[in-house]
């Protein structure tokens, strides 16, 4: 009987669940890896007002300090661990600023695609999509924010993308 308690994923008191994660950041996108030892379950809260449940999740965040805290558990324990995560630019890549201009006015942007088509998308803080839409080549537009405080994320037709918060003035 004691010889399947792992098939069980039943382990000895004296072997609890260690949470622990890594992560690897790439403007304010950011992708963790559970790195825990017997767990079977997961909840990260991101800070933000934002959580997952999956094993190995991938967050964007606007630009600020964050205190993402993991629980990792099995039926028996759980565990909790906290990292500190700044954000500090959101990752323009200059080689996609040539693709597109975008300028930034009291109730609008005014975008320029350059080198293709770019997709663009609005968010407001909460993370709900109020906007989205498409600029050809060589086109100008004014997109209307929709909203006072957000996020506008650009993708460039090589797939680069750009994000930008913007706040009410």
């Amino acid at each position: 009987m004691l010889d399947s308690l792992d098939h069980f994923k039943l382990h000895p008191v004296d072997k609890p669940v260690q949470a622990s994660y890594m992560y690897t950041q790439d403007g304010g996108v950011v992708q963790f890896t559970n790195t825990s030892t017997r767990d079977e379950q997961w909840s990260w809260d991101f800070d933000n007002g934002s959580s997952s449940s999956e094993e190995h999740p991938q967050h964007t965040f606007a630009i600020g300090t964050y205190d993402v805290r993991m629980i990792a558990g099995n039926a028996c324990t759980t565990d909790t661990v906290f990292h500190t995560i700044t954000i500090e630019t959101l990752g323009l890549d200059e080689s996609s600023a040539a693709a597109f201009g975008l300028k930034q006015y009291g109730d609008h942007f005014r975008l320029t695609a350059a080198n293709g088509p770019v997709d663009y998308a609005i968010y407001s803080l909460s993370g709900e999509r109020v906007l989205a839409g498409r600029v050809s080549d060589l086109q100008i537009v004014l997109i209307s924010k929709s909203v006072t405080s957000g996020l506008i994320v650009l993708t460039d037709s090589k797939g680069k993308r750009f994000e930008r918060q913007f706040v009410s003035w």
